[in-house]
C-alpha cells in the first residue's frame, strides 16, 4: 500500500486502524492518506493475522496510555472545579441561587468524561471482536446517550 507515494507497512496501518475506532475511517484514512478500501483489507486480515493483533495491541496500549493520563487529568479538573463550586456555595447558600448553571456546567462536563472512558471500554471491545462495519459506529452514540 502507498502513502503519498511511499510504501506503507503493517506498522501504520495498524495505527490507522487503532485511530479509525477512536475518530472514524474518513478522518484518519485522510491523515494518513489511505483509501477506506485498504483499511477494510487490513481490518479482515487483523482477523486471522495473530502478528497484526500484536501490532494493534502494542499500538492501542500507547494510544491508551496517553489518552488516559489526558483524559484523567481533565476529569481531576472537571471534580476540582466542581468541589470549589460547592463549597462556594457551602460558604455562602446565596451563591446557588445567583448561578446555579455553573454547577450544572461542570456537572455535565464531568458526565461528558465519564462517557468518553465508556466509549473507550466500547472500542477495546470493538477492535478485539473485530466489529468495524458502519452499522456499528451508527449504533455506538445512541447505545452511550442512553446511559445515565
Amino acid at each position: 500500500m502507498a502513502l503519498n507515494g511511499f510504501k506503507v507497512g503493517d506498522e501504520v496501518m495498524m495505527q490507522v486502524v487503532v485511530e479509525a475506532a477512536y475518530f472514524g475511517d474518513e478522518p484518519s484514512c485522510a491523515k494518513y492518506g489511505v483509501s477506506a478500501r485498504t483499511l477494510q483489507r487490513y481490518r479482515r486480515r487483523l482477523a486471522t493475522d495473530g502478528n497484526l493483533a500484536k501490532i494493534v495491541a502494542r499500538k492501542r496500549e500507547a494510544f491508551d496510555r496517553e489518552w488516559a493520563l489526558s483524559l484523567n487529568r481533565t476529569i481531576g479538573k472537571a471534580a476540582s472545579a466542581i468541589e470549589a463550586v460547592s463549597d462556594e456555595i457551602a460558604k455562602d447558600p446565596k451563591q446557588a441561587s445567583k448561578n446555579p448553571a455553573i454547577l450544572e456546567a461542570l456537572a455535565k462536563a464531568l458526565y461528558t468524561c465519564a462517557s468518553v472512558k465508556l466509549a473507550n471500554r466500547v472500542i477495546d471491545a470493538r477492535i478485539f471482536a473485530g466489529r468495524f462495519d458502519a452499522e456499528d459506529d451508527e449504533d455506538a452514540p445512541r447505545q452511550l446517550g442512553d446511559v445515565g
